[in-house]
Formats: structure tokens, sequence, C-alpha cells
């Protein structure tokens, strides 16, 4: 027995809607939208857009601007994030007027050893013998107790460790 009428029915009743609105859903209630209209098999023509082309493509255009609008937006404020974070590392990292980098830790055993250094405006990098560092810096060598490294063609140079204030 199909129970689906009356169920209908007082579902419509106890909404108060018409008579009209009150009668049984169609049989084939999954039709999908766009199809058949009415018995004679009638369906929806496609519309003719044509006329319409102009606005819709500067709807589209208007869409991609605002899109690009607020991707450029984003963008420039995680380039302010970064900015700031740099600038904060370079203020925890204590950073000398000559921009040397300060060694923070080392770590590995023999021709593995690497350091973790502070280098200002950058940040924290971790680098080992051969690594080339922002603003020219090249480490030269890493043993148990120093960092040795060389800025542009000077001579070399015992980088400092990082003490807190």
């Amino acid at each position: 027995m199909n129970t689906l009428p009356l169920r209908w029915a007082a579902w419509t009743l106890a909404l108060g809607l018409t008579a009209a609105a009150q009668a049984a859903p169609p049989v084939n209630a999954s039709q999908p939208v766009g199809g058949l209209l009415n018995d004679a098999g009638a369906t929806l023509p496609e519309p003719d857009l044509r006329p319409y082309q102009a606005q819709i493509d500067a709807m589209k255009r208007l869409q991609r601007d605002a899109l690009e609008t607020d991707l450029r937006l984003q963008l420039a404020k995680q380039q302010l994030e970064m900015a700031k974070a740099r600038a904060e590392l370079t203020k925890i990292g204590g950073q000398s007027q000559s921009g040397t980098p300060y060694v923070m830790s080392l770590f590995g055993v023999a021709g593995a050893r690497q350091a973790r250094l502070m280098v200002p405006g950058f940040g924290v990098v971790t680098a080992g013998p051969g690594a080339t560092l922002p603003n020219n810096w090249r480490i030269v060598e890493i043993n148990e107790q120093t960092v040795l490294a060389r800025q542009g063609k000077s001579g070399l140079m015992q980088l400092p460790f990082y003490t807190p204030e």
C-alpha cells in the first residue's frame, strides 16, 4: 500500500496550505529539474544569450578582477606578517651593527657538523661547511667549539655565540 499521498495530505494540512497545494505529489518525484514540464512532453528551450554576451563577459572580468584583488591583498598581508616576523627574529637574535651571524647551536659529529645560525634580517638558518648565507657569508669550517666564516673576500672570522640578555 502506498501511504505517500496520505502522509503528503497530513503534512500539507498541518502547515495550513491551500487545497490546490494539498494535491498528491507527482508519481515521478525524482524527475530532474529542467526535465519534462507538462504532459505534452515539452522541455524548456535553450535561452539565447548572445544579446547578453557583453554583459556576461563584463561580469566574468569583474569577478576575476575581484578574485585577483583578494589574492593580492592576502599576499600583501602575508608579506607584512613575514616582515614583522623577520624583525622580531632580528630583535631576538640581537642583531649587531655589522650584520654578523650569531651561532645559536652546534650539532652533529666530525664531518657532518652543522650550526644553527641567527642571520640578522633573515632569521635562523641551519648550515654546514661550504654553505652560503645571506649577505654574502660563507661557512668555511665548523668544529666542536667554533664556526669560522668569511664574508665576501674578507679574512676568516670566528662567529660569536648568541647569548640571551
